[in-house]
């Protein structure tokens, strides 16, 4: 029996824009509104074992095992092409599909305090870390999109543009995806997920910086103790973030060059 081919466009069906998927959510890049797997075909084979990775997926993935694909290399190389056109493939197959901009969330959750808040402090921005409508286009919270209030069978969350700063939400996420055997597709700039996540990287918030330097200037005991703490903390969040990583992700490597200059409008 032959396997579904996702690469293989539908005659008899043209090219509908994300918007009206009725099962997509959260948004998504504009200039990726019609991007489909079949677009990546020819391009030298450097999408042959991305698609091989989508052709399994499709055929074998029933969203009762977490899964994830993390999809790695320089901007402009495909990355968000290939996993938008992933979840058309996987939405035609049955699945929920959440598209998430890790930049916009990063920008719409300063409001709550800053992106680089300890577990200590999820209490005083309880909006920060919890399940309720917080994000555009209706789209929850990242861990929120694998416990709606409806059941879903299969679901899907792309998170786009990984950053560092957002590597709390990026476990939520993993963690929820992990629970509820679904599927998490990160694009990033980074080839590396378990550097990014030791606790050696400090990544911290403006406002933590100068937060932190008045907090030295009147007891600098104090602030060394709360250090150790969070380097406690954050080391267990690390090990067990990486163990999910090991367990269920897929690494796949874009290269080539950027093709966003080809394709501009001046291109």
């Amino acid at each position: 029996m032959n396997q579904p081919n996702p690469t293989q466009p539908n005659p008899t069906q043209p090219n509908l824009s994300l918007s009206d998927l009725p099962r997509w959510q959260g948004g998504f890049p504009g200039e990726h509104e019609y991007s489909t797997l079949e677009q990546l075909e020819g391009h030298d084979g450097r999408f042959d074992e991305a698609l091989i990775a989508a052709n399994a997926l499709q055929s074998r993935w029933n969203g009762n095992k977490f899964v994830g694909l993390w999809l790695y290399g320089k901007p402009g190389t495909g990355k968000t092409h290939y996993a938008v056109g992933l979840g058309r493939v996987l939405h035609e197959a049955g699945a929920d599909i959440a598209y998430l901009s890790i930049p916009n969330l990063i920008s719409q959750h300063r409001q709550f305090g800053g992106v680089s808040k300890t577990e200590a402090e999820a209490a005083q921005y309880p909006s920060y870390y919890s399940s309720d409508p917080l994000l555009s286009n209706n789209l929850r919270s990242p861990r929120a999109v694998f416990n709606m209030d409806k059941p879903v069978q299969k679901p899907v969350l792309i998170m786009d543009d990984y950053r560092p700063q957002a590597r709390r939400q990026v476990a939520a996420a993993i963690e929820a995806g992990t629970e509820a055997g679904g599927l998490v597709v990160v694009t990033s700039n980074y080839p590396d997920p378990f550097k990014l996540f030791d606790v050696k990287t400090g990544v911290r918030s403006e406002q933590e910086i100068v937060m932190r330097d008045m907090a030295q200037r009147a007891d600098e005991a104090a602030v060394s103790a709360l250090d150790e703490s969070r380097v406690s903390d954050e080391q267990e969040f690390a090990d067990s973030l990486r163990s999910r990583i090991a367990a269920g992700f897929k690494f796949l490597e874009f290269t080539g060059d950027d093709q966003r200059i080809a394709r501009s409008f001046w291109g």
